[in-house]
């Protein structure tokens, strides 16, 4: 009784609380409070309060939605690295932390050197413009004249054959014809003309005509008949045909006019095959230059870079390694600035767009296959209390890593592997709030299991004593201790397999 009166515990209850432990690695510290609770309330422990004052809860029975809880942190959606396009020294840079429309320049680089080069190019680009319009112009202008000569001597050629043929087909009928009868109208003139001066003749010895008319006639008479003998003879010759002399010449006139005018054909292709050679040299010089001309264009325009969309420009960081940190085997990371060289492929600036954010965080290796892209999730962002937004898994790491390789060097060595092993996991948020900021810590929720007809209570029901767990259910106002068969869980409830029934109340802390 005295130990009643002073209000110290019976022997009984001090050995009950040296009993309580907790067998499960998930107990929280809310529970082993409400578990002592529920101990110091129990009949012989203390004799404190009544039972009517006792918090109850109903058993619930429906469905039970198993999830874990991550700490993650906020980023955006769409986030661009901006790499330097081209090898030099940065000239001017957007201020770090300024909003940026897509198409704003972010970065210049130094291109003097580069405008030189182009100016340089472009003055070969027209002499190759200009050399190959002269020799286009030369072709056109040679194969005109080397034509029309070619054509020229064509048709000598034609007119030879035409002459070789007349003097190889001699005589033709209408040549014979025509000869033949020059020959009979000489021998009709030959006779006229002798029986004009044998009568003269005899007029002339009567005296009725005079001398010089006798030798008029006498004359002309002597005069047709050569021309008949001349005539005679060249029917004679035409029936005979050309001569060999005449045919030989003909043919070699033929032959030579030939000659000539395949050289001039010859001439006329290698001349034309010459100034294409020279076209085409020059078209590759015009193509090369314009190649130079093209790229130095497109290294100039690599000297400005434009933000791809929205953001907020944020300075890259690079690894800068020195003798020290090298020594202590770490590096020291600097962001660029004006003046710094840089190469090509190396980072400038990180662009975030922040109209629409996503979590980073981790699921561990034993939850992980609960999980898949699509799956739902809540998050709640620290600095935003009582705001909740809602997602879902768009991306998960393909390999797992510790817990702890992803912090800085430094607090890696003071805390060293966790030995838990996670897998890196992003949630795209539906929700788009411009108080969501990049940076923000959260707390993202994600469900990996889901019952549907099951009976649950709230985890500071239960009590686990030695591996086995109890609750205590009240029945007409006073508390019975039962013991319960526990299933999964979640940060608040738990699933009671056996030993307890949907509706029937019990009593908080254990």
């Amino acid at each position: 009784m005295t130990t009643e009166k002073t209000g110290q515990r019976s022997p009984r209850c001090r050995e009950r609380i040296g009993l309580l432990t907790d067998s499960r690695a998930t107990a929280l510290r809310g529970v082993l409070i409400g578990v002592l609770a529920g101990i110091l309330a129990a009949p012989g422990c203390n004799r404190g309060g009544p039972e009517a004052h006792l918090e109850t809860v109903q058993a619930r029975r429906g469905p039970f939605e198993v999830y874990v809880v991550e700490d993650g942190e906020l980023r955006a959606l769409n986030q661009t690295t901006i790499a330097a396009k081209e090898s030099g020294r940065i000239e001017w840079l957007r201020s770090e932390g300024e909003a940026v429309k897509k198409g704003d320049v972010l970065v210049e680089m130094e291109k003097k050197e580069l405008e030189e080069q182009y100016e340089l190019r472009m003055t070969e680009l027209k002499d190759a413009e200009a050399s190959l319009q002269e020799l286009q112009e030369s072709l056109e202008t040679e194969k005109k004249d080397l034509e029309d000569e070619a054509a020229g001597l064509e048709t000598a050629v034609k007119v030879a054959e035409l002459r070789l043929k007349m003097v190889m087909d001699r005589p033709t009928e209408a040549e014979r014809q025509k000869t033949e009868a020059d020959m009979k109208s000489a021998k009709l003139t030959k006779q006229q003309a002798e029986a004009e001066y044998a009568r003269n003749k005899q007029l002339w010895e009567t005296g009725a005509v005079s001398k010089n008319d006798l030798e008029r006639s006498g004359c002309a008479a002597r005069i047709a008949d050569a021309t008949h003998r001349r005539r005679e003879l060249s029917y004679k010759t035409l029936l005979d045909g050309a001569t060999e002399l005449e045919k030989d010449k003909a043919k070699l006139d033929q032959e030579l006019a030939t000659l000539n005018y395949e050289l001039a054909r010859a001439r006329l292709e290698s001349q034309l095959a010459r100034l294409a050679e020279d076209i085409k040299r020059a078209q590759l010089r015009l193509e090369a230059s314009e190649s130079r001309v093209r790229r130095l264009t497109i290294q100039l325009e690599n000297c400005t870079l434009r933000a791809p969309h929205d953001g907020v420009v944020i300075y890259y960081q690079r690894p800068s390694f020195h003798s020290a940190s090298r020594f202590m085997g770490s590096s020291e990371k600097r962001k660029v600035d004006i003046g710094t060289r840089v190469w090509l492929g190396a980072g400038l600036i990180e662009l975030p767009d922040e109209s629409q954010m996503k979590v980073r965080t981790q699921v561990s290796e034993a939850n992980v296959r609960y999980v898949s892209v699509g799956t739902k999730a809540t998050v709640r962002a620290e600095m935003l209390p009582g705001a909740e937004f809602h997602g879902q898994i768009i991306w998960i790491d393909t390999a797992g890593h510790d817990k702890n390789s992803r912090l800085d060097s430094t607090t890696l060595r003071r805390e060293g592997r966790s030995g838990i092993n996670v897998f890196d996991v992003e949630i795209a948020m539906d929700e788009k709030d411009p108080r969501l900021k990049l940076g923000f810590k959260a707390r993202v929720r994600i469900p990996i299991k889901r019952f549907e007809d099951v009976v649950s209570v709230p985890k500071k029901a239960v009590t686990v004593e030695a591996g086995v767990a109890s609750v205590r259910v009240v029945e007409r106002g006073k508390p019975a201790r039962r013991t319960v068969k526990l299933g999964d869980e979640n940060d608040e409830s738990v699933i009671i397999t056996a030993g307890l029934q949907g509706g029937e109340s019990v009593a908080l802390g254990g």
